[in-house]
């Protein structure tokens, strides 16, 4: 057998190393400064087109309710006061804690915080026939 064939040859150790990278730790640098400046350049094209194009505004942004003036019970549980003013839950709890009441969905406030709650809708509130 030949010994030349059976000895591997060695390969130099930067082989696999892109051109003007002495280690991996400049191969490393190197990506992270092209991430870095293809991120900048996505940021600057979407300033761009955002300035080209401005975002338009929907014409019902706020979903308003259909009735302006509304019955409600003296003692009504959040979630249906949410219902009858047909908002999500989260929207009439915001505006009981702006008004530093804290309750839950589930527990019931009186007529006169409803009336409040509604006031902020825009909605006019009648106490309920029992």
């Amino acid at each position: 057998m030949d010994e030349e064939s059976s000895e591997a040859t060695p390969l130099p150790s930067r082989y696999l190393l892109p051109e003007g990278c002495k280690d991996l730790i400049d191969v490393l640098r190197r990506q992270h400064r092209r991430t870095r400046s293809s991120r900048k350049n996505e940021s600057e094209r979407s300033e761009a087109k955002a300035k080209e194009n401005p975002p338009s505004i929907p014409k019902s942004a706020a979903k308003e309710p259909i009735t302006k003036s509304i019955a409600i019970p003296d003692p009504v549980i959040v979630h249906d006061l949410a219902t009858i003013l047909q908002l999500k839950a989260f929207q009439v709890l915001g505006v009981l804690l702006q008004m530093n009441i804290l309750v839950n969905i589930n527990q019931s406030v009186d007529f006169q915080t409803a009336s409040s709650v509604c006031a902020h809708f825009g909605v006019t509130a009648t106490r309920a026939a029992s």
